[in-house]
């Protein structure tokens, strides 16, 4: 890298194998000293209500129940990540953030853009070619929407 350290740069995280490979990868091989890590989780709640039947007459707490237990595992995603920082003795904030208009993707960016980091880090998730397809992914979004660089660690690195 370029750099000669002191920015920031946005790891976007999601608690699967290929942003901890990801984020793991950057710091071995590509962080510079004196940067900041910015540890991005953005939590989709869609994903969390998708566990609640439609149309259901499950009670309210039971519904604040699962959305409070969805934001502990962040909370704990979130400390793994710190953690790591810790141990490699770099500087991290944490944003953690829900998307603005449903996309993943869009968020990352927005926020990258926001902060003024100079770099967004992320793996791939791995989806098929059908798949990828059919519902996109937030690696391709970020690539053809980010205004700064982005480095895509593929999980076989």
């Amino acid at each position: 890298m370029a750099s000669s350290g002191g920015g920031l740069v946005v790891v976007s995280v999601d608690g699967s194998a290929h942003s901890e490979k990801a984020f793991d990868w950057f710091l071995e091989h590509a962080y510079n000293t004196g940067d900041t890590v910015g540890i991005l989780h953005i939590h989709d709640l869609s994903n969390v209500m998708i566990k609640i039947p439609l149309g259901s007459d499950m009670p309210a707490e039971i519904i604040e129940r699962v959305i409070k237990e969805s934001w502990e595992k962040v909370d704990l995603l979130i400390d793994v990540y710190k953690k790591k920082c810790d141990n490699a003795k770099v500087n991290c904030v944490v944003f953690v953030e829900t998307p603005t208009s449903g996309r993943v993707g869009e968020r990352i960016c927005q926020l990258a853009k926001e902060k003024s980091a100079y770099l967004i880090v992320m793996g791939t998730r791995g989806l098929g070619a059908i798949r990828r397809t059919l519902l996109g992914s937030v690696s391709d979004y970020v690539v053809h929407h980010s205004h700064i660089p982005i480095m895509i660690v593929p999980f076989d690195t």
